[in-house]
């Protein structure tokens, strides 16, 4: 699902914002606590995350706050609904499709920049069979990675499934490095975190058991 609550620094100051319909909740991050800066108009914003600032998103187009005005300012669009931002070094990955269930129809990976001028690139890698529907930034024996929760019928698996992709990310390119079936058991959730805060994400996965129980 894509992020709903979001904290960051900007100016030295550390924010933390949370979606709540068409409003932004948003909070300063002082010694004594969480101080309330005020709601912040959100009407349409679907998904928020952190970068250097705060990123939202209205349909195809990426925004960004201008906090001391309170508003928020186009960065540019993209070819399809945002559906999720990642943010990553020297830009983000931006998931876009059409919202459907289980999956997102046509729904493609996109690397965005915005400095120093606004630029659009298809992840290539993740093709159009692949159906992806979440992204992560991973960490894999020291090396970054981006994961892709993907949908798609595979050798070992003859049918429409949930798999879960890994590719190595550099110089704005992505390679694939493992690309997984299924996980030990077909899943239906999964995130990428770093659990006990050493610098490591570790996969975490909602399975089916035999009986179709979780």
């Amino acid at each position: 699902a894509a992020p709903q609550a979001t904290c960051w620094e900007e100016d030295g100051i550390r924010w933390c914002a949370a979606l709540d319909g068409a409003q932004l909740r948003l909070g300063r991050v002082t010694a004594a606590g969480i101080e309330d800066a005020g709601p912040v108009p959100a009407e349409g914003i679907t998904t928020i995350a952190a970068s250097t600032g705060l990123l939202g998103a209205r349909g195809k187009s990426l925004l960004r706050l201008d906090l001391p005005a309170k508003r928020w300012a186009e960065i540019g669009t993209l070819p399809a609904p945002i559906l999720q931002l990642l943010p990553g070094e020297g830009g983000a990955m931006v998931l876009t499709g059409t919202a459907e269930q289980p999956v997102p129809d046509q729904s493609a990976v996109w690397w965005v920049q915005w400095t120093p001028v606004f630029a659009v690139t298809r992840v290539e890698a993740i093709g159009d069979n692949d159906h992806p529907w979440q992204l992560w930034w991973a960490t894999v024996d020291g090396e970054q990675r981006l994961a892709a929760a993907t949908h798609r019928a595979t050798y070992y698996a003859r049918f429409p499934h949930h798999c879960m992709f890994l590719y190595a990310w550099k110089d704005g390119k992505a390679t694939p490095c493992w690309l997984g079936s299924r996980l030990s058991r077909p899943y239906r959730e999964a995130a990428h975190a770093d659990l006990r805060a050493d610098r490591r994400t570790r996969l975490i996965a909602l399975e089916e058991t035999r009986d179709g129980g979780l």
